[in-house]
């Protein structure tokens, strides 16, 4: 099955729960231009490893799906640099604003799972098999390859506003 980063907006599948289901509607254009711009955004507490992984989500959570701005992919690169990496996404971004582009776009890459191990790497992450609250990974949820980050017994994953669903299988993770 194709991811929701491959094909059309992913939806709350049966048995997750949205976050904040309030946050549809018109993307938060000041949110988004500091996440591309990896500016610091003050809404966001910050800790000494950086920002609280609550208040991203948080943050996330307000924001709907948008195609080459606020998808599952470029939500996790987004979360790694604000830890403190290299951006993971950093020769994708600006380059899709529809489905059918990010489609393309992991197509040429050599799938999602290349696409991600090749940003983990220009990030400097190393693979973990045992991924722990703040980590990233690809995984199926719902039958669908999705990328996420570990809350650690569930996964939280890029929708229109947040998804909390558990893994059906880890294909890959990441320490951030």
């Amino acid at each position: 099955m194709n991811s929701p980063c491959a094909v059309g907006r992913p939806m709350a599948p049966p048995g997750s729960s949205a976050v904040n289901p309030s946050g549809f509607g018109e993307p938060d254009t000041r949110r988004l231009a500091i996440f591309h711009s990896r500016n610091e955004d003050l809404s966001l507490r910050q800790t000494g490893a950086g920002v609280d992984l609550r208040a991203f989500l948080d943050d996330l959570a307000r924001q709907p799906f948008v195609d080459g701005a606020a998808d599952c992919v470029l939500s996790v690169a987004d979360w790694i640099v604000l830890r403190g990496h290299p951006d993971p996404a950093a020769p994708y971004r600006g380059r899709y604003r529809t489905a059918l582009g990010r489609q393309r776009l992991i197509r040429k890459s050599g799938g999602l799972l290349a696409l991600m191990s090749d940003g983990a790497a220009r990030a400097g992450l190393m693979e973990t098999p045992n991924p722990v609250r703040g980590d990233v990974g690809l995984i199926v949820a719902h039958g669908q390859t999705i990328a996420a980050i570990c809350l650690g017994g569930r996964w939280a994953i890029k929708g229109d506003g947040l998804v909390v669903a558990p893994a059906e299988r880890l294909l890959m993770a990441w320490r951030v």
